[in-house]
Formats: structure tokens, sequence, C-alpha cells
């Protein structure tokens, strides 16, 4: 018993630190772009919103939205009201 414990305690603290080490090294767009990528694989649309987005990217609703606007402009993604249909992310 303990030593599932104590799996489940380490695999916790290693997300804590993962999830410190992107908000503290890495822009908020690319957080964006990695979790578009990972998240539209199958059929390119993901159905979230800005604020559920930025709370898994630890991020404030405000900047994900910047950030989708700008992909949009860029026409790297389409939005649809709570959902967003990933075109391109390699440009």
């Amino acid at each position: 018993m303990a030593g599932i414990c104590i799996k489940l305690v380490s695999s916790r603290f290693t997300d804590v630190i993962t999830t410190v080490n992107e908000v503290a090294f890495r822009r908020v767009d690319e957080r964006l772009v990695s979790y578009l990528r990972e998240h539209s694989v199958e059929n390119r649309i993901i159905s979230i919103t800005h604020q559920e987005l930025a709370a898994d990217l630890g991020s404030t609703c405000e900047m994900i939205s910047l950030s989708i606007k700008d992909f949009e402009r860029k026409d790297l993604i389409q939005l649809a009201r709570g959902q967003i249909r990933v075109v391109n992310l390699d440009k």
C-alpha cells in the first residue's frame, strides 16, 4: 500500500514540476500550439472554452484569447462557439 502511495505522490509531483517549468520558461503561444497539436489528432476539432484552455495551460483567459485571435488571423485555426478547428499549425 505504501508503495502505491509513493508512486502516486511521485507522479503528481512530476506533473507539478512539468507544469511549473512550462509556465516559467515557455511563452503562452508556444504552449498553446503544443496543446492544440496534442489534442487535435483525430478530427482536428477540439471542443473547449478559452477558460478551460487557460486552466489547462496555467494562464489567464485573456492571454489565451489574445493568442487564439492571433492564430485565427494567421489562418492557423478556425473558431466556432466552444470549438477550435486546427487548420495548419506548421506555418
